[in-house]
Parts: structure tokens; sequence; C-alpha cells
């Protein structure tokens, strides 16, 4: 067997080895809630911490057997360091700089942005993510009885709305019975909440979410750059200005 015959069919079975990926993998989101807030990551086994990023580990390591080795070490980490700072810092000079002269956006412009870029969401995502209910346990207490209930009420009206509305036009979601617990604490004066919701979809619906949002974002962005230009020429012509 020739060698271009056996690189063409190794190209192959490269590609076909990454479409199967990209069809039958699949990408989670998790999200944590007890005494904070933690979000992670998945994609192809693969866990990543999103949110809170981790602190750098500053504990003293020990003796080293070569300090001078591991003071070069540390120098070009640092060398490493500054220049990223530096680039950073350049990138983000010039586009101020691209922005100075332009005016920004107010807060109704803004709005219309998001709202636009909700509804793009909702479209493209709508039946391709999975919510999983690992748990999502609230406690709701505010040292008067009287007032308990009626929040607990609420909450409760509340929550059962908002998952069924989402259960029914947007995303399944799934959870066993005992695992979504909203309960009132008469005695209590602080309210609480164990949450763990997970979210998954495949790495094909989650590449054409990315790539669609991302290009929608430029549009959109664009679109309220040009209406506070025209509201900063409008403004000067009622000025006199122009």
């Amino acid at each position: 067997m020739s060698g271009w015959l056996i690189a063409l069919i190794a190209v192959g079975g490269l590609l076909l080895l990454l479409l199967v990926l990209l069809f039958c993998g699949v990408a989670r989101l998790r999200i944590r809630c007890r005494d904070e807030v933690q979000v992670f990551a998945g994609v192809l086994g693969l866990r990543f911490r999103l949110y809170p990023q981790k602190e750098p580990d500053t504990t003293p390591r020990g003796f080293c057997r070569s300090p001078n080795r591991a003071l070069a070490r540390e120098m070009r980490r640092l060398k490493r360091e500054a220049k990223r700072a530096e680039k950073k810092q350049r990138k983000k000079q010039e586009k101020k700089a691209q922005k100075a002269n332009l005016p920004k956006p107010n807060l109704p412009e803004n709005l219309t942005m998001i709202r636009a870029l909700t509804k793009d969401f909702y479209r493209i995502s709508k039946g391709r993510i999975h919510i999983r209910t690992l748990r999502m346990q609230i406690v709701v207490a505010t040292g008067d009885a009287a007032k308990t209930a009626l929040l607990w009420g609420s909450i409760s009206g509340s929550a059962s709305l908002l998952l069924n509305w989402i259960h029914d036009h947007y995303a399944l979601i799934e959870h066993y019975r005992g695992e979504v617990d909203i309960r009132p604490d008469f005695a209590g004066s602080e309210s609480g909440a164990d949450i763990d919701l997970v979210f998954s979809l495949s790495l094909w619906s989650a590449l054409r979410i990315a790539l669609t949002m991302r290009s929608r974002y430029g549009e959109e962005k664009a679109k309220a750059q040009m209406k506070a230009i025209r509201r900063k020429k409008k403004k000067a012509a009622a000025n006199g200005t122009v």
C-alpha cells in the first residue's frame, strides 16, 4: 500500500472521528448554588471551572534541589506574564482609542439590543437544551410566620409556573420526586437555597448556537452604535451646531 493512500485513510478516519464526536458528543453546563455560586463546563469528559476561578497556589514548596534552575524558571514565568499583561493593555488602549470618538448607546438602545439577542437565543436554542435538576431545595424564612407564609406561597407559585412554562415551551426538564422542594421555615429567620442544575446539549448544537449568537451580537451591537450616532447628529442639529 502506497504512502499517500495510508495518509488519505488516516485523514479520512480522523475526519470521521471528529464528525462522530461533533454529532454524538455532549456539552454540559453545571450550576451549583449553596454557600456560593459555582459554574462548571464539561466537554467530552473534560471538566472546567468557569466561576469562581481558582485562586493561584501561593503555598511555599519545600526544599528545592536546584535553586538556580527554579529561579530561572520563575523568571521566565514572570516575563511571560509581563508580556501577556502588556499585550492585553495595548489591545485595551487601541480599542479605547477606536471608541473615543463614538457615542455610547443609551439605556433604551442597549435594552433593544438585549431583547433582540434574547429572542434570537430563544429561537435558536429552543428544544435543543436538556435540563436536569439534580437538586432544587429552597427554604423560605423571614422571622415572621405570616410573612413567611405569604412569601412561600408566592415563590412556590412562581417557581411552578416558570418550570412548567420552560418544560412545555422551551426545554425538557427532568427531575424525580423529592429533588425539587420549596418549603417554609416558620421558626427560622434566614432563607436558604441548595440548587444543582445541569444543562446539556449536543456539541453540534452548542457550536451552532455559539457561532450564530456571536454573529448576531456583532450585528446588534453595530445597529445600537448606528442608532447612537444618529441620535447624536439629531441632537447636534437641534442645537444648531450642524
